[in-house]
């Protein structure tokens, strides 16, 4: 990791909810809290402001209205994409376009990083004493395969991002135009696989913990927990043993992947079956595939 002398404490933590709410961003918004991250920006459609705006726990939450923001790409890309728009609602053109709106609120805000997490996401650590030391002038993705990006995690850069969405193919979904992004500016964030561009003793996950731990999304499929998802080739996580850890100081839980005898931190859990609470800290649920220690 570079040092940079900019300071990650003032970078926000964006997410994104358009076309369909996802009521589950609600628990996302709350484990964050749990672990004191702060700066966190929820980028809505204005008619599912009022989900986060009357509870008092989000206070301190900034929204920001896809209204508010320029609509010159978005429509440029609306026009452009082939993208399924019957799916789930536009499923895969929310999923690449939200990168537009993050984009238009970067240029807005006028900064040049925020870390972004899909909203199926639980984070077990504090993002900005985390990337404290990492190399902000690149952007840092998740990569399961060679090909693939899942965008569950990710630390994003103004200049790259704007590139990227420059480059890529508006007919391809965001996994693999993210995937197949080549460019130096880009790279790896580990998820206990050879091929990251930094080792370090924490791990994240892309998709394939969270759906082996707590299954797939039950709309995809029905596969429950211990779902081993084969598209994930650079590493098999039914081949650790995968525990709950209690801080006593903070009275929270953590997942924890065990490698060699060693207890590796895993940062976050995407939660591909949607039900998020399972994992919250304060009472995460154990099975057969996560114990508490």
């Amino acid at each position: 990791m570079s040092s940079s002398s900019s300071s990650s404490s003032s970078i926000p933590i964006v997410l994104v909810c358009t076309g369909n709410y996802q009521e589950y961003i609600e628990t996302c918004v709350k484990q964050l809290l749990l672990f004191e991250n702060k700066n966190i920006v929820l980028i809505l459609d204005a008619a599912f402001s009022h989900h986060i705006t009357g509870h008092k726990r989000f206070k301190g939450i900034t929204i920001v209205t896809t209204e508010s923001l320029s609509q010159k790409r978005i429509k440029e890309f609306n026009q452009s994409t082939h993208l399924d728009s019957g799916f789930r609602g536009g499923f895969w053109r929310h999923c690449s376009s939200r990168f537009i709106y993050i984009l238009e609120y970067m240029i807005q805000a006028n900064i040049q990083n925020c870390f972004h997490l899909e909203n199926d996401n639980m984070v077990y650590a504090n993002l900005a004493k985390l990337f404290r030391d990492y190399d902000k002038g690149v952007s840092w993705i998740c990569k399961d395969n060679p090909t693939r990006c899942i965008p569950s995690i990710m630390f994003l850069n103004r200049s790259q991002l704007a590139d990227y969405l420059e480059k890529r193919n508006n007919n391809d979904n965001d996994m693999y135009t993210w995937g197949s992004c080549d460019n130096k500016n880009v790279k790896l964030l580990p998820i206990c696989a050879e091929g990251a561009d930094e080792k370090t003793d924490y791990v994240f996950d892309a998709a394939a913990i969270g759906q082996y731990l707590f299954g797939a999304d039950p709309r995809n499929n029905f596969a429950g927990p211990g779902m081993v998802n084969t598209d994930c080739t650079f590493v098999r996580y039914d081949k650790y043993k995968l525990e709950w850890r209690f801080n006593e100081k903070t009275k929270l839980w953590y997942p924890v992947l065990i490698d060699k005898g060693k207890a590796i931190p895993i940062i976050n859990l995407h939660m591909h079956c949607k039900n998020l609470r399972l994992a919250y800290s304060k009472e995460p649920a154990s099975n057969s595939f996560i114990s508490k220690k």
